[in-house]
């Protein structure tokens, strides 16, 4: 079974979501005919069973577990373009490889034999006239070091 691009950073992202709204509150339901009283500076702020504040707790928990998708979302889609951007510089690579190999394939191609006498230019292959002396050609060599 394959995902869709959408699913494969919505799925995880939804399942992090209910873990962690399950996790932080399993201990509001199972401790929820508790007594609690709450003070602040020794006033008595609340008075009560813990069911009865839950509702703050309640949306607390699932903005805290709304940002926990969002966040496994974002890191995975992160992720996905990290590895989308190694394989295109893997590609980009590979056609840079096969650019310089043609370029030198061209090169050896224009300065070939076979098409210097194709052009008309077998004069200049078989012309000796050309050619400079070995003297000359390390007289230039050393000048140009």
């Amino acid at each position: 079974m394959t995902l869709s691009a959408s699913s494969k950073f919505v799925l995880p992202a939804a399942i992090a979501c209910g873990i962690v709204f399950a996790v932080m509150t399993v201990p509001l339901a199972v401790m929820g005919e508790s007594q609690v009283g709450i003070r602040i500076e020794e006033e008595s702020f609340f008075n009560g069973k813990l069911r009865d504040v839950a509702a703050p707790y309640v949306v607390f928990a699932t903005l805290i577990s709304f940002g926990a998708g969002i966040s496994v979302a974002a890191l995975t889609r992160l992720q996905q373009l990290s590895s989308n951007s190694l394989n295109d510089k893997n590609k980009l690579a590979q056609l840079e490889k096969n650019l310089l190999h043609k370029e030198k394939f061209l090169e050896e191609f224009k300065l070939s034999e076979s098409r210097l006498q194709a052009l008309g230019l077998s004069s200049f292959l078989n012309d000796q006239s050309m050619v400079k002396d070995s003297s000359e050609l390390k007289i230039s060599t050393a000048v140009s070091e």
